[in-house]
C-alpha cells in the first residue's frame, strides 16, 4: 500500500520527529509484539503515570512555564488513553477512579493551556494604532481568565499530588500477571484487535459536514485517540507503522490543532463581546477590533479546514484506512513513501 504526501502539504516528518524527541514521554521502552499483555500494561502505565507525576510536581511547585502546563495536559491525555487501552486487564474500580482523577486534572490544565495559546497568538501580530485599545481589552480579559484557570489548576494539582504516588502504584500493580484465555494475551493480539475500530472511527468522523466546526473537532478527537493508541501499539508492527503512518496522523493533528485554537478564540471573543453589550457600551473602536479578531480567526479556521481537506484527499489516495488494514493483517508489511 502506497502512502504519499507532497512536501507542500507536510511540514516535514523529520522536524516532527525531532520535536517529539525534545518533549519526550511518547514511546514506551521495552515493549515488543510478544510482550504479555499484563506486562505491557504495567510498563506502559508506569511510563505514562511517571510523566504525569513529573509535570504535576512542577505545576504544584509553581513552575508556571506554559510548557509545563501543556505537558501536564498531554501526559494526562496519554495516560487516560493507556487506561482505556488496557481496561480489560485492570480492575474496574481502579480504572474508573484513575480516569476520574485524570479527567479533572486534564480539564484544569486544558483550560489554562487554551488561554496560553490564545494569548500567544497576539505576540506575532502587528497591531494598527487605532486597534490597540480594543486589543488591550481582549488581552486583559484573557489574562483574567488565565488567572482564574491557573487557580483552578493549582487546586486540582495540589489535591491530586498528595496521593498521586499511591494511586499510580495501585494502578500499575493491579494488572494481573496473566490474561484470561478469552482475552488478548500479548501486545500484538491487542494491536490487531484495537487498531481497526479507531481507524474506522476517524473515517466516519471525516465523512461528516466539516464546514461545521463541531464536526471538524470530532475528527480531531478521533485522530487523537488513534494517535495515542499508535504510540502504545507501534512495537507490534513493522517500522512503517511508526515511521510513516504515525507521522501522517500527527501531521493531521497539527492541522486540526491550529483549527481548534481558532475555534476556541472565536468563541471566547464572542463571549467577551456579549458581556460588553450586556453590561456597557463597547465603543465603536472596540466593536471593530472584536469583529476584526473574529474575522481573522474565522479565516484561519477556514484555511486549516482546507488544509485538512487536502490532507484527507492525499490520505485516501495513498491508502488511508486500507494502509492500516494491510499492516494489521501483515504486521511486517511495509508502507511505501
Amino acid at each position: 500500500m502506497i502512502l504519499r504526501f507532497a512536501p507542500a502539504e507536510c511540514k516535514g516528518w523529520q522536524s516532527i520527529v525531532l520535536g517529539d524527541r525534545m518533549t519526550g514521554g511518547k514511546w514506551v521502552k521495552d515493549l515488543q509484539a510478544e510482550t504479555p499483555l499484563a506486562e505491557a500494561a504495567r510498563r506502559t502505565l508506569r511510563a505514562r503515570l511517571d510523566a504525569v507525576k513529573k509535570y504535576l510536581n512542577l505545576v504544584v511547585k509553581k513552575h508556571q512555564d506554559p510548557e509545563n502546563v501543556h505537558q501536564l495536559r498531554v501526559s494526562s491525555r496519554r495516560t487516560a488513553a493507556a487506561l482505556d487501552m488496557f481496561g480489560d486487564v485492570l480492575p474496574s474500580k481502579i480504572h474508573a477512579k484513575a480516569k476520574k482523577k485524570l479527567k479533572k486534572l486534564r480539564r484544569a490544565a486544558g483550560a489554562a493551556r487554551d488561554w496560553d495559546v490564545f494569548l500567544q497568538s497576539f505576540k506575532s501580530r502587528a497591531v494598527p494604532a487605532k486597534a490597540r485599545d480594543g486589543l488591550n481589552l481582549v488581552i486583559g480579559y484573557a489574562l483574567s481568565q488565565r488567572q482564574a484557570a491557573e487557580t483552578q489548576l493549582a487546586s486540582a494539582a495540589q489535591n491530586l499530588s498528595k496521593k498521586f504516588g499511591k494511586l499510580a502504584k495501585k494502578v500499575v500493580t493491579s494488572a494481573p500477571r496473566a490474561a484470561s484465555q478469552d482475552k488478548p494475551a500479548t501486545l500484538a493480539d491487542l494491536a490487531r484487535e484495537a487498531v481497526r475500530p479507531l481507524v474506522r472511527a476517524l473515517s466516519r468522523a471525516a465523512q461528516r459536514d466539516l464546514t461545521d466546526a463541531d464536526n471538524l473537532h470530532k475528527v480531531r478527537i478521533a485522530g487523537k485517540r488513534l494517535r495515542y493508541a499508535m504510540e502504545i501499539l507501534a512495537p507490534a508492527f513493522g517500522s512503517s507503522f511508526r515511521e510513516k503512518l504515525y507521522p501522517a496522523v500527527q501531521q493531521m493533528q497539527d492541522i486540526l490543532g491550529q483549527a481548534n485554537d481558532s475555534r476556541f478564540a472565536m468563541a471566547r471573543i464572542v463571549e467577551l463581546r456579549e458581556q460588553l453589550e450586556k453590561n456597557s457600551t463597547p465603543g465603536k473602536r472596540n466593536r471593530t477590533t472584536l469583529a476584526d479578531l473574529i474575522s481573522y480567526h474565522q479565516a484561519r479556521w477556514d484555511r486549516e479546514r482546507q488544509r485538512f481537506n487536502r490532507w484527507w484527499q492525499a490520505w485516501q489516495k495513498s491508502g488511508g484506512e486500507d494502509a492500516f488494514t494491510s499492516i494489521v493483517n501483515d504486521p511486517k508489511a511495509s508502507v511505501s513513501s
